[in-house]
């Protein structure tokens, strides 16, 4: 074997040995970047699922890394049902049986219920993490390594007491929910933190009702009464109610001030509440992902619960109760609140106002130099009016001349006089004129 041909081969034996023992995983990232799935239990227009994937979706795009961001939607909140559920795995089995993916995501309990039962099929070996999860019992991290994530947990005593601080009369807590399965463990969770309220309120249970019957219940509430609605995005029959449509409910009803637990709440008109930030939860569980995605596995990651939450007002409502920001807080946000002026947006104004009232007094000063001026102009013609009309029928002959001796200007006595009608006498030599006359 001649050595260029040994060469060669040793080149290319190097070369192969480079590719298999290049990282699989590196190199996919580099090449192609990372393939993530996010399943969220609820539909594409519901608030909180929106807000939770515009959360994701902008902190995994912003990290520097390639992702392409698929998303599905279950749509669990609007009469789902066994059939529903077998209509979607079949759907899900066609769309992505045999597709790899580098990640998975889920929101709310039932997206992770489903790949419980369906990831093994549909997605082996796939990392999963969760957000938006009430049900603590779904993580079981020695069952299912691969999945982690962040709980979604509501700060219901902490909204009663900001409540009860803001209105301290009050002798009622009305408590609204609906039976869905985030409803009930909502309903379980108050029932547990609310204990410390002891004689002070009076809990009113208006659960599972339909919206007629929730607004009686509502209206017939005694007086210095708090509502906190729970969960009610369904009514008894499993139909839809959006975040909207449940704070108009309440209002409508009874004029009462009305709590929530999600930002979603206070941005549709409730007055406000210690929420969770949807969009801000979505963020934290993209960190999370990230993390895996960078290489460390699932089962290093201990779930966590969030616990930020925010206390959120309606500016409207604020100013329906007589209540001010001032009254509220440091960390409180204020929704809908008129813009308040800056030091330097108000010497723009004063600059401004300056420049407008320079700017009427230069016109007004114009129109008044105009309005002289016509009434100059006016006297000037009257004047010259009553001149023409005593020169004209003048009883003495007139003649009015040039400096060259041009006769500019006669009056009638004088063609009488000098028998020259008055085109003649225009124009002519006055010595001429008058020497003929």
């Amino acid at each position: 074997m001649s050595k260029s041909v040994f060469r060669c081969f040793a080149h290319r034996l190097f070369f192969i040995a480079l590719l298999l023992f290049l990282p699989r995983g590196e190199a996919f990232a580099q090449d192609e970047g990372y393939r993530v799935l996010l399943l969220n239990s609820y539909h594409s227009n519901f608030v909180w699922t929106a807000e939770v994937t515009d959360g994701i979706r902008q902190t995994l795009l912003s990290s520097g890394s390639e992702v392409e961001f698929l998303t599905e939607y279950m749509d669990t909140k609007r009469g789902f049902s066994v059939d529903a559920l077998k209509a979607f795995s079949d759907y899900m089995v066609r769309k992505y049986s045999g597709r790899t993916f580098d990640l998975l995501i889920c929101s709310d309990d039932d997206a992770l219920v489903f790949l419980r039962r369906m990831g093994k099929r549909l997605f082996p070996d796939v990392p999963v993490i969760f957000c938006g999860v009430n049900s603590t019992s779904l993580y079981e991290p020695e069952a299912y390594p691969h999945i982690t994530g962040l709980f979604e947990n509501v700060d219901i005593a902490g909204t009663a007491e900001l409540a009860l601080r803001l209105f301290p009369r009050t002798r009622a807590l009305a408590l609204v929910s609906d039976l869905s399965t985030t409803g009930m463990t909502v309903i379980s969770q108050a029932r547990s933190e609310l204990a410390f309220l002891g004689d002070r309120v009076r809990i009113h249970d208006l659960f599972a009702f339909s919206e007629e019957e929730l607004q009686d219940a509502l209206s017939a509430l005694p007086p210095e009464t708090v509502v906190l609605m729970l969960v009610y995005f369904q009514d008894e029959q499993g139909h839809f109610i959006s975040p909207s449509r449940s704070v108009a409910l309440v209002k409508n009803a009874c004029g009462f001030p009305f709590f929530g637990l999600w930002s979603m709440m206070p941005e549709a008109g409730a007055f406000g509440g210690s929420v969770l930030q949807a969009r801000r939860h979505g963020e934290k569980a993209a960190e999370i992902a990230l993390r895996v995605l960078a290489g460390v596995p699932p089962s290093a990651i201990p779930a966590e619960t969030d616990t930020e939450y925010v206390p959120m007002f309606d500016f409207g409502e604020l100013k329906r109760f007589r209540l001010s920001p001032s009254d509220l807080g440091q960390s409180a946000v204020v929704l809908n609140e008129p813009e308040r002026m800056s030091p330097g947006s108000w010497k723009i104004i004063v600059i401004n106002a300056v420049v407008v009232l320079a700017s009427i007094g230069y016109v007004a000063l114009l129109l008044v130099n105009e309005r002289r001026r016509k009434r100059a102009a006016k006297e000037i013609a009257l004047r010259k009016s009553m001149w023409e009309g005593l020169f004209r029928n003048a009883p003495d002959a007139y003649i009015v001349f040039g400096d060259d001796n041009t006769v500019l200007n006669v009056n009638e006595k004088f063609s009488e006089v000098f028998g020259y009608e008055y085109g003649e006498a225009i124009g002519r030599d006055i010595d001429s004129l008058v020497a003929k006359g």
